[in-house]
């Protein structure tokens, strides 16, 4: 091929007659060559990756799968296991455990559900420890107490009446002494704290053992009761505007009317209703007037509340009592003593049980038992022999009283009774300086 010719074929075309004329700057003419190749694309589409495998969801418990501690708590809830496969799933549960990291909400799932479902006296290993049904049970109290510090409801409440309930009677039920939080508390302790809990018409509830029933139906017989409430009935029949005359009908309408708006209306009448029906004077409560007359001399004593704030609120505690007799259906000593619990804490001129002298009991009751069992828990050390107190450290001393103290307080006062902390610290204060 001659020369030129190959040039053409690689290069193009150049025709050299194309320019002829311009002197100085020829443009020879340049015609593309043949294309002999396929240009990149593009962007260029990267290699498909094979999807990782996903477990199917499984409708049933099978080991060595890798499960979640939130389908493991799933499986033992709706009881989706073999019976040969119940003590992997435990076990592959418990391991969870050992990873403190999980929040506090799963793991109170994770202990609880431990702990309703092994048998008596079955063991599983948690930190190299061999444990029983007692221990989970005691822990899932533990950290619901520490959920109701952070979150005060009574959805946490009632979970921790439940959680206290299973764990003296089913898991724990010849135990006498439980360590909660720290602190070291009494079978009986627990079981009032139940009572403190309790809530008419749960299915927990329903099912304490009956002499906890009494125990709570009777508390309204109790004489301080009786005697508190005879106080409050005398002081507001004096405070008061005379009411001699006014029928029931007159106050149960008035009172319906003030509260109309309240969305549990329906309630509120049948808890009237019924209290209209016990007209029979009850001498337990210490005085003649019955019950439909003792709700007139509230009713009147509120509507002649001078001051705006207070009136408001005896009416919002007045609401309260009311659904609680609705609630509880009540006898007839239980609904008084309840209406006249209405201004306590409420009103200052018929807070006749003062509040703050009862939180004061209440701390300083706390210290003198930290105080008596402190030589219980330390018993056979230094600690638990008096005579060696001047020997040891009273700074160690004094803050291992107060930690025991303010967990204490912070379990009994505010879990349980439901105070609000700016009720107790002072107190608490004031009876840790008495440590030092």
């Amino acid at each position: 091929m001659p020369f030129l010719q190959c040039l053409g074929e690689c290069f193009g075309v150049v025709d050299p007659v194309v320019n002829r004329g311009v002197a100085h700057h020829p443009q020879p003419m340049i015609y593309a060559a043949q294309q002999v190749y396929q240009p990149l694309p593009a962007q260029v589409v990267p290699r498909p990756i094979a999807p990782i495998p996903v477990r199917p969801v499984q409708a049933m418990y099978r080991p060595s799968q890798g499960y979640e501690p939130q389908e493991l708590v799933q499986f033992l809830q709706q009881k989706l296991y073999t019976k040969e496969h119940k003590s992997a799933l435990l076990n592959d549960l418990a391991f969870y455990l050992e990873d403190g990291s999980h929040p506090r909400k799963l793991r109170i799932d994770v202990f609880s559900a431990l702990a309703s479902n092994m048998d008596e006296g079955q063991e599983i290993w948690v930190d190299d420890v061999p444990r029983q049904r007692d221990f989970f049970g005691n822990a899932a109290v533990d950290l619901i107490f520490e959920e109701l510090d952070v979150e005060t409801t009574q959805a946490n409440r009632d979970k921790l009446a439940a959680s206290i309930g299973d764990l003296v009677t089913k898991y724990a039920p010849n135990q006498a002494q439980f360590t909660i939080g720290g602190i070291q508390r009494t079978r009986e302790q627990l079981l009032d704290w139940i009572l403190e809990f309790k809530r008419p018409g749960d299915d927990f509830a329903n099912n304490l053992e009956a002499a906890l029933r009494n125990a709570f139906a009777e508390s309204v017989h109790n004489i301080d009761v009786r005697k508190h409430g005879a106080l409050v009935f005398d002081a507001m029949t004096r405070l008061a505007p005379s009411c001699a005359h006014i029928p029931y009908e007159q106050t149960q309408a008035e009172v319906l009317q003030q509260f109309a708006d309240h969305p549990r209306m329906n309630d509120l009448n049948r808890a009237l209703v019924r209290m209209g029906l016990m007209i029979a004077p009850n001498p337990e409560v210490g005085f003649d007037t019955n019950l439909p007359g003792v709700l007139t001399v509230l009713w009147n004593y509120i509507k002649g509340c001078g001051d705006p704030i207070v009136k408001a609120g005896l009416e919002e505690a007045l609401q309260q009592r009311l659904l609680d007799i609705h609630v509880d259906k009540a006898c007839c000593t239980g609904c008084i003593e309840r209406l006249l619990d209405v201004p306590s804490g409420v009103d200052p001129r018929l807070s006749i049980f003062n509040r703050a002298g009862a939180v004061r009991d209440e701390v300083a009751n706390l210290a003198s038992g930290i105080n008596e069992r402190f030589a219980t828990l330390f018993e056979g050390t230094e600690l638990g022999n008096a005579d060696l107190h001047d020997f040891l450290d009273s700074e160690f001393i004094t803050e291992l009283k107060t930690g025991m103290l303010t967990e204490a307080a912070k379990q009994e006062l505010k879990g349980v009774r439901g105070l609000a902390p700016s009720e107790f610290e002072n107190e608490i204060k004031r009876m840790i300086e008495g440590f030092a």
